[in-house]
Order: structure tokens, then C-alpha cells, then sequence
């Protein structure tokens, strides 16, 4: 945990982060086969992160558990990519990334799409009627489109941009994310989505 240099201070002496590193050292030193940590980033600096984020993948390299609460999702997505998502004390969902967020294919969703002509492409996917709002950000370069059914835009965009003779350049979900995964989960579960 690179506290042999404060090893002989005074632990009252400590800053926040220090602190947090001998509290972990601790929970690794007797060798567990299951460690449970709350929080186990709070305090660290971002150098402390990487390490701390390093060392919990080594951890579970040799299939040993962790037990990880966290409020910072993508800090769990550093750690690992398998994962459960519970509120309140019910499970919400289990399995991978994108396991998970296949659950959500239609749930109402927001797609960036850099492409060789983003108001031709536009057009079409307001024909498709699958859209709910189109726009253009970065100079009229990016389309912005919110839809509710981002499936059926996965499925059919390759098709589309084919027939249309359109390049696409790069595709990307805005608010892809645990975080976006969780608060989606979450109004699926309260019945407001």
C-alpha cells in the first residue's frame, strides 16, 4: 500500500488518504478469500486510485471475492466488469456491463453520431420515425438524436448508412454508464420510466 516510508509516524499523523491506505493494508493482510470494502477509494488521490483500482483486479485475478460498495460507478467499472446493482436491499440487476444494459435496449436512450453526412442521416431516422429529437452539436458535425428505442436504431443504422452511402465515424451512447444503467433500473423498478 507505499506506507513502509510513514511506517514509524504516528497514525494520528496521517492525512486522510494514508489513513485509508493502512485501513486497506490491514483488510489484505491476512490473506482473506472474501474482503468486503465500503468505500474504498474516499480519500485517495488519483494516484492512489489507479493503484488501489490495480490492486483490487489483481485481488480478484486468482478468483477470490470482493464484496464493493461504492456511490462512484465507474470506479466499480475499473475494478471489474461483473457486478450487481442493488437499491434498497433488492437486486436491481446481476451480470456484466453489457448484460445488464441490454435490459435496457428500449429504454429511452441519447446517441452522439459523427458521420460523413450527419443531416442526410438525420432525415432518414426522422422518416424511420424512431426518433424522438434530432440535433446537431460541434458545427453541425455530430447528430444528436434521443430515442426510445436505441435497438432498433442499432440494429438498422449499418443498413441505412450502407444503402445511403454515409461513413460513420464514430457512434457513442452520451450517458452510457453504470450510472445511467443505475438510474434507469431504478425508474424501471419505481414504474416512472
Amino acid at each position: 500500500m507505499d506506507m513502509a516510508g510513514a511506517m514509524h509516524r504516528h497514525i494520528g499523523s496521517y492525512s486522510r488518504g494514508m489513513r485509508q491506505r493502512t485501513k486497506l493494508a490491514q483488510a489484505f493482510a491476512h490473506d482473506p478469500e472474501l474482503l468486503i470494502l465500503d468505500e474504498p477509494f474516499g480519500g485517495l488521490d488519483p494516484i492512489g486510485r489507479v493503484r488501489m483500482t490495480e490492486l483490487l483486479r489483481n485481488w480478484l485475478a486468482p478468483g477470490k471475492g470482493l464484496l464493493l460498495a461504492s456511490h462512484i460507478l465507474h470506479e466499480v467499472e475499473a475494478v471489474t466488469q461483473s457486478f450487481l446493482l442493488i437499491c434498497g436491499g433488492r437486486l436491481l440487476a446481476s451480470g456484466s456491463a453489457e448484460e445488464v444494459n441490454m435490459l435496457l435496449a428500449d429504454v429511452p436512450n441519447e446517441m452522439e453520431i459523427r458521420c460523413s453526412d450527419p443531416t442526410r442521416l438525420a432525415h432518414r431516422l426522422i422518416e424511420e420515425d424512431i426518433v424522438d429529437s434530432v440535433r446537431f452539436a460541434c458545427g453541425g458535425e455530430i447528430l444528436v438524436l434521443s430515442t426510445r428505442s436505441p435497438a432498433t436504431v442499432y440494429r438498422q443504422l449499418p443498413d441505412w448508412v450502407d444503402a445511403a452511402g454515409i461513413q460513420i465515424h464514430e457512434l457513442r451512447s452520451t450517458d452510457d454508464s453504470l450510472q445511467r444503467l443505475f438510474n434507469s433500473l431504478l425508474q424501471l423498478h419505481r414504474g416512472t420510466l
